[in-house]
Order: C-alpha cells, then sequence, then structure tokens
C-alpha cells in the first residue's frame, strides 16, 4: 500500500508540476476575504476480509455550537470561526477555444479541535494542524475566461488532487498522554470548488479532502484517517496579472 500511495504522489506531483509550467508560473490574482469553514473526520479500517469499513469521527469543540450533535458528546464538524485567509491563483489555460481548461490555486487550512472516541471507545485525541496545499484542477468557465482590471464575470466549476505539505500536525491522547507525529510531510488528497466571480469579488464553495495513514498509536487499528474540509469564501480578488503583463 505505502508503495502504490509513493508512486501516486510521484505522479500526482509531475502533474502538479506540468500545470505549473504550462502556467508559466505566471500569477493570475490573490484572494483576500473571509472564509467560513466545517471540518469532519472519518477513520477508514480494512476488516478480516479485506474489504473497507468506515466511521464518523465526533468532535467536541469550544469555539461555538452546532446544529449537527453526534453520539452523546460530540458534534459531527469542527467549525472553524470566520478568519482572512489569502490564496493566490495561476494563470488559467484553455484547451484551444473551448470552455474548458486548467489551473492551480494556493491555499491554507488550519485545525485545532478534539476527536471522541479516537482511538478507542472512551478516548479523547487533541488534534492540531496545519495545512498549505496546491491545487491543481480541471475547470469548466462559462462568461469571461480572463478577468481584466477588475472588469467581468464568470461562473466556474473545477476539480482535481490536491498536494497538502504539512509542516505541524499533533494528535495527543488525553489521559494516556500518548502522542503522534505525522512522518509524511507530503499528503494527497482530492479538491473540488464552484466559483462565482463579478469584476473584483469572488464566491467560492469549496470542498477539500486529504488522507493521514500513518500509524497513529501502539495497540490502534491501523486506519486511515479522512480530514474533509468545506468551505464558504467571500474574497476581494486582486488581479496580478494586470501590473504583470
Amino acid at each position: 500500500m505505502k508503495i502504490i500511495k509513493a508512486l501516486f504522489i510521484k505522479i500526482i506531483i509531475k502533474i502538479s508540476l506540468l500545470s505549473l509550467l504550462t502556467s508559466c508560473i505566471s500569477l493570475y490574482r490573490l484572494n483576500l476575504g473571509v472564509t467560513g469553514k466545517n471540518t469532519t473526520f472519518k477513520s477508514k479500517v480494512l476488516d478480516e476480509n479485506d474489504e473497507e469499513t468506515e466511521e464518523q469521527i465526533c468532535v467536541r469543540d469550544d469555539r461555538g455550537t452546532s446544529s449537527n450533535p453526534c453520539g452523546e458528546n460530540g458534534l459531527a464538524e469542527h467549525q472553524n470561526p470566520a478568519d482572512l485567509i489569502p490564496s493566490i491563483e495561476l494563470k488559467p489555460n484553455y484547451f484551444k477555444d473551448s470552455k474548458f481548461g486548467w489551473s492551480t490555486f494556493l491555499d491554507y487550512n488550519s485545525i485545532n479541535t478534539v476527536l471522541v472516541g479516537y482511538p478507542f471507545d472512551g478516548d479523547e485525541t487533541k488534534f492540531v494542524s496545519d495545512r498549505y496545499s496546491v491545487n491543481p484542477h480541471i475547470f469548466y468557465n462559462l462568461g469571461t475566461k480572463y478577468i481584466k482590471h477588475q472588469k467581468g464575470k464568470s461562473f466556474k466549476f473545477g476539480l482535481g488532487p490536491s498536494i497538502s505539505y504539512v509542516p505541524r500536525i499533533k494528535m495527543r491522547r488525553k489521559g494516556t498522554d500518548e502522542s503522534f507525529t505525522l512522518k509524511d510531510k507530503i499528503e494527497v488528497g482530492a479538491n473540488i470548488f464552484l466559483e462565482f466571480n463579478y469584476n473584483w469579488f469572488t464566491l467560492r464553495v469549496q470542498n477539500s479532502i486529504v488522507y493521514y495513514e500513518d500509524t497513529k498509536f501502539d495497540d490502534a487499528p491501523n486506519d486511515t484517517l479522512e480530514v474533509a474540509a468545506t468551505s464558504v469564501g467571500f474574497y476581494y480578488s486582486y488581479y496580478i496579472g494586470d501590473i504583470l503583463h
């Protein structure tokens, strides 16, 4: 499994490098605005028949309330408070004269919460992470292909892999004080988004998933921890290409 994962990571990195090169490393725009984000956690384990079983992990969060309870003492998702989070997008490229194209954007994700009933029933595990992602994607664009001088409007749908550099991830079991630190700093996941652009305004709805496969704790199942973040962002978009070209 680790050999396949390593090969998959190499392929995705090559695809991302190709996307970067074909974009001529040309910056297109900088987005800065308010982003609200909900994050869910799932544990995936292979049973005796090598069939994957999936279990939702509840969270306990002191940063607010949720209308979506989970289990006896948890919530179904971690709610990040709205925050100013920038993202950078490279120049989009199109397949000839079509509305389909490819591009890359870079963003950041931070989580600080408590996993309830993980890795065992009755456990609580503190989860803290910082993640920087490169998101090469194929998209469909309806409207202005290249917005210039803050003028234009478009609707865009895109999807692709997400390559994350994770400089910090810590999981600590409360009670036993046993901790886990990620060994593999590069993780691969997926990203999908819907976006509306009008002049300098951008509205983006995005779902990003990353998978952590390293063994977490002694005697615990060797699971895959799926972390899925759904975000809604309202941005001021500054089109850098206007001053670079």
